[in-house]
């Protein structure tokens, strides 16, 4: 692996994540910001839960709060909820109060996102 990529490992991949993030929010410091601090995410009962846990209070400490929803173990995999779920039925996936701002959610293994909002 070419090193500029950075370390070939979850930890290392999820750095990255963190350090374009944390970046890009600071790049808003020269423009006008719209941003909101806080998403909702619908894990769709999926792993991909299991990976964003773990990244939660680092993605707080550079400006985003993240609260999950439909974690792995909470309910069948994409049953009421999940990317496809939202996309097809056209609705919010199962626990997800769209009052609470706005939403993302994953498929189950997080290889497909959907983003949603309430007006």
């Amino acid at each position: 692996n070419d090193p500029s990529y950075g370390v070939p490992s979850i930890g290392g991949y999820e750095e990255k994540l963190l350090e374009a993030f944390g970046k890009l929010l600071s790049s808003g410091a020269r423009s006008p910001r719209r941003y909101k601090g806080t998403v909702n995410v619908d894990c769709a009962c999926g792993v991909g839960s299991i990976a964003l846990s773990n990244m939660v209070e680092r993605l707080s400490a550079v400006g985003l709060v993240v609260n999950l929803v439909n974690r792995v173990g909470e309910g069948g995999l994409n049953e009421g909820c999940g990317a496809d779920f939202v996309k097809t039925k056209q609705r919010a996936p199962a626990q997800a109060d769209v009052t609470r701002g706005r939403w993302a959610s994953f498929d189950g293994d997080a290889d497909r996102i959907v983003y949603f909002f309430s007006k």
